[in-house]
């Protein structure tokens, strides 16, 4: 039977003045513009409106947004005894826009469904 021997501490070394902190940034250079290294998957509305109507009862356009969580939810309760599908009907359009507009903050481009608003 072996046994299992601690190893030594290490002694911490002091820090002087003149070295750079462990894993400083300092020496990383700066970046000059930031692209995604994949193009970003935007959702089509009209897309959307089709999962909805051929297949809202299995809560496909909710797992289109990738609102797992939710469209099992919907898929076991019965859409909320078909109040949740009255629902989207007024709350879809905005859900995809809203997926877009986060997906288009996060990677810095233009979201296509976008509302321009002219002062």
């Amino acid at each position: 039977m072996s046994t299992i021997e601690p190893t030594p501490e290490v002694p911490a070394q002091p820090q002087t003045a003149n070295q750079p902190a462990p894993f400083a940034a300092a020496h990383l250079a700066p970046q000059q513009s930031f692209r995604p290294m994949v193009q970003p998957e935007f959702k089509s509305i009209g897309t959307m409106w089709l999962l909805w109507f051929f297949l809202g009862g299995v809560s496909a356009h909710e797992f289109y947004l990738g609102r797992t969580g939710i469209a099992f939810l919907r898929l076991f309760t019965g859409q909320y005894l078909l109040v949740g599908l009255i629902i989207d009907l007024f709350t879809n359009t905005a859900r995809v826009r809203n997926y877009n507009d986060q997906v288009s903050l996060l990677t810095g481009v233009a979201s296509p469904t976008a509302v321009i608003v002219k002062a």
